[in-house]
């Protein structure tokens, strides 16, 4: 599934790079991401979809809390959601991208939005905001606005 990942990478970049102009500073320093809603995706290994945002649901915050992966047995290569009451964080991989947000928000209705993001990889991670609905079976649907589904699991739960 990699493969197909990195197929849709230049198309990715080119979108990102027409519409969220002056973000991804080429500073030195990692420069920020905007926290606009981004066009094109990068998704997380095969759980990875294309598909729209159309709203979360979730019981509650407390409801979500925990460490979130899209794959737990390899966490230094999986996305992963922190989510600890309303805060929310973002990390792409510990492993070869590593972007990352450390500040966001998840609210009541299951919508996140991070606000502070470093682009350290050779990508930028397009969406910093995204939907997230509580499946039955304890998983974590998450629609980015770049329009990605990712399936994340708690990794402590």
């Amino acid at each position: 599934m990699r493969t197909s990942r990195r197929l849709v990478v230049p198309a990715v970049a080119a979108a990102t790079a027409l519409l969220l102009p002056g973000c991804g500073g080429d500073d030195g320093d990692g420069g920020a991401f905007g926290t606009g809603s981004g066009a094109g995706g990068t998704g997380g290994e095969d759980e990875a979809q294309e598909g729209g945002a159309g709203g979360g649901s979730i019981p509650s915050v407390a409801a979500v809390t925990g460490d979130w992966y899209v794959n737990p047995d390899d966490t230094m290569e999986s996305h992963n959601l922190w989510l600890n009451g309303t805060d929310a964080r973002f990390y792409e991989n510990a492993g070869t991208d590593r972007d990352y947000c450390d500040a966001g928000t998840i609210d009541e209705h299951g919508h996140i939005e991070l606000t502070t993001c470093h682009t350290w990889g050779d990508e930028l991670w397009p969406a910093p905001s995204a939907d997230v609905t509580l499946n039955a079976d304890g998983s974590l649907t998450v629609v980015w606005a770049s329009g990605v589904t990712e399936v994340y699991w708690n990794k402590n739960a």
